[in-house]
């Protein structure tokens, strides 16, 4: 019997990646990095075939702005929500000269060069004569993956003293 066949060859292509199992690790601090151990991703065809691939790329920075990486494979992209907590900020900061006098304001407060970018002041206390810790309190400027924080700074105020006072009246 001879007969005729029609034959369609379609093109098997990738029309979906999905993320099959998480990775181990789905929290995470602002700025860390992301650690794909554990994951398994899973590219699907429009054939109804699908494949676990292990040569994917991952994109994204880690911020509480963003949270989550892309996952990408052959041109398709997906992507992987994660929990992202906010960070203390590196601050180290310093004054010129920890020594005033009483009727003085606080000295200006400085960060170094390599903190973290905010402003940073000196919160609402009365100087007092002596050694004394004095409280600040830091506003980072990207305040949605940093915190706020506070410390202290150690002043010396020096009580003004008169040595001699001397009354000089003109003739």
């Amino acid at each position: 019997v001879i007969g005729e066949v029609t034959l369609t060859v379609y093109e098997v292509k990738l029309t979906e990646l999905v993320i099959t199992k998480n990775p181990t690790k789905l929290v995470y601090n602002a700025f860390e990095e992301f650690d794909k151990t554990g994951i398994e991703v899973t590219a699907k065809y429009n054939d109804g075939s699908s494949k676990v691939v292990t040569d994917f790329n991952v994109t994204g920075e880690v911020l509480v702005s963003s949270p989550y990486v892309k996952i990408e494979y052959d041109g398709l992209i997906t992507q992987l929500e994660l929990t992202v907590n906010k960070i203390n900020p590196t601050i180290n900061p310093f004054v010129e000269n920890n020594q005033i006098f009483i009727s003085s304001k606080k000295p200006t407060l400085y960060l170094e060069s390599l903190d973290t970018p905010g402003v940073i002041d000196w919160n609402n206390e009365p100087i007092v004569v002596g050694k004394k810790q004095y409280s600040y309190t830091f506003i980072p400027s990207d305040q949605v993956n940093y915190n706020s924080v506070k410390g202290t700074l150690e002043l010396e105020v020096l009580a003004l003293s008169i040595s001699r006072l001397e009354l000089v009246t003109n003739p």
